[in-house]
């Protein structure tokens, strides 16, 4: 009420036997339409993960628009029936693209109006993304949820059998000592977080889970399997402007390189027999941002287990928070 905000939900044709199977919802950060890409490596590989969703029954959106290019903007509005008419959200989106999160907007994802009309009708969600829900489900108390610990990193080196210690310490000098014990970069762990946790899973009907994979965005890496590339889009003279496109060849062949290798891993999981029996939702929450030749504002949309009708009437990806509720009875 404080911030005006304003919902526009969708209404979707619900199905006459519903099983409130498992729904999973994979957030996949950054990710780019493989046409724009193609566009730029001239290579069929770009279209791999299009033609697996295909051949496994998904039906694909693979040119999905977003009302916004910024994480916190497009997740929060996506968990909150669309805030596209809100007049905070638009002047947000055009005046703030340089920090990764707000109080302002913690509140608004931890407390989302998704979760609580889910809670209402006895579905169970978890987060394996950025936050916890308030009123979500404890799956595993040793999840760590970035957007809650901003300038902490997760301790994966010390009290790694000591849960007491890595619970108190979480937000101390330590978890910077030990984010410098390992040449790998912070954000690796959290990806491995999520593909353990997605791969290790059993979902149970009546049970909503949200994943966040933090890839194909920088940095460029993980662990031995895809060593750091560093790199930057501007030249290093420069300030970075987030309000320009870069024209950056070698950046786009590296964002191109390290999309497959993580398109790959997220194959691999999805491939298992388990998942034959949920409801599935893949989006990136925008596309690649502040390079010429891609629009950050257009992604894939990918669903498993819906009726074509309903996902044709999505506008935008901020329209699945309706889709994920009207799912369940």
């Amino acid at each position: 009420k404080k911030l005006k905000l304003k919902t526009s939900p969708i209404k979707f044709q619900l199905s006459e036997s519903n099983e409130n199977k498992p729904l999973i919802l994979i957030i996949i950060d950054e990710l780019a339409p493989s046409k724009e890409v193609f566009k730029f490596t001239n290579s069929e590989k770009d279209f791999e993960f299009d033609n697996f969703l295909k051949t496994q029954g998904f039906i694909l959106r693979p040119n999905f628009k977003t009302h916004s290019q910024q994480t916190k903007v497009s997740l929060t509005s996506m968990f909150n029936f669309n805030l596209r008419e809100s007049k905070w959200i638009q002047d947000f989106e055009i005046n703030n693209n340089q920090f990764s999160t707000t109080p302002e907007f913690n509140v608004l994802f931890k407390g989302n109006l998704l979760i609580d009309s889910l809670s209402k009708k006895g579905i169970k969600s978890y987060s394996f993304g950025k936050v916890n829900f308030n009123l979500g489900s404890d799956y595993n108390k040793d999840i760590f949820y970035t957007w809650e610990n901003i300038g902490f990193d997760s301790f994966n080196y010390l009290f790694q059998e000591n849960k007491i210690f890595k619970s108190f310490f979480k937000k101390s000098i330590l978890s910077f000592i030990d984010s410098k014990l390992y040449t790998n970069h912070p954000i690796d762990y959290e990806r491995k977080q999520n593909f353990e946790l997605l791969n290790s899973i059993s979902p149970k009907k009546n049970s909503f889970y949200y994943f966040h994979i933090d890839a194909p965005h920088q940095p460029f890496s993980y662990f031995n399997e895809f060593p750091l590339i560093e790199i930057t889009l501007y030249d290093i003279n420069d300030s970075y402007d987030s309000s320009k496109k870069y024209d950056n060849d070698l950046f786009k062949m590296s964002y191109s390189k390290y999309r497959r290798f993580v398109l790959k891993k997220i194959i691999s999981i999805l491939k298992s027999e388990k998942f034959k029996d949920c409801k599935i939702i893949i989006v990136g929450d925008h596309g690649l941002r502040n390079v010429t030749d891609f629009d950050p504002f257009s992604t894939i949309g990918a669903f498993y287990g819906f009726n074509i009708g309903d996902v044709m009437k999505l506008n935008e990806a901020q329209d699945i928070g309706s889709l994920i509720n009207q799912n369940f009875n």
